[in-house]
């Protein structure tokens, strides 16, 4: 990360406290909810089921994670990425991630190890998300760079 790019995330860090970033969630999945009544959410699982629920549910399970997150340590301007497909639960992780104030950004589940070592590593990522189909990837590219050892 460049020492700008460093100072500009310091600068948003330093504006948004965890009360903020508390209330920018809660805001933002009450504008989703609003937005939606009575419409569903549809996706398939990896696992072949197919997923229904309303965006108010979404929006709930969202602020749920904005808060387990926030407990963990990340706030405002923190990386969260996601290594897995897209489903309701990859959603929920987007919307709450960036309803807290924090940065999220999906890694390619198709890329080599390598190319996930990197992309973590340079993004700083402070939590990952990752189905368990994907956890020989991520192993490797763990051991491929020391230094993305601190995710989870």
């Amino acid at each position: 990360m460049s020492e700008r790019h460093r100072k500009l995330m310091e600068g948003i860090r330093e504006r948004l406290d965890a009360k903020s970033a508390a209330v920018c969630c809660r805001h933002f999945c009450n504008m989703l909810t609003g937005f939606t009544a009575g419409t569903e959410i549809v996706s398939r699982s990896s696992e072949g089921p197919i997923h229904r629920y309303s965006y108010a549910d979404a929006a709930r399970r969202a602020r749920k994670l904005a808060d387990a997150l926030q407990r963990r340590g990340v706030g405002p301007s923190d990386r969260v990425a996601t290594l897995a497909w897209n489903n309701y639960r990859h959603f929920e992780i987007e919307h709450g991630v960036t309803g807290m104030g924090a940065v999220w950004h999906a890694i390619n589940p198709r890329l080599i190890p390598a190319q996930i070592s990197y992309i973590a590593n340079h993004a700083e990522d402070k939590v990952l998300f990752s189905r368990v189909l994907f956890c020989p990837s991520w192993r490797s590219s763990r051991r491929n760079s020391p230094a993305s050892a601190s995710l989870s």
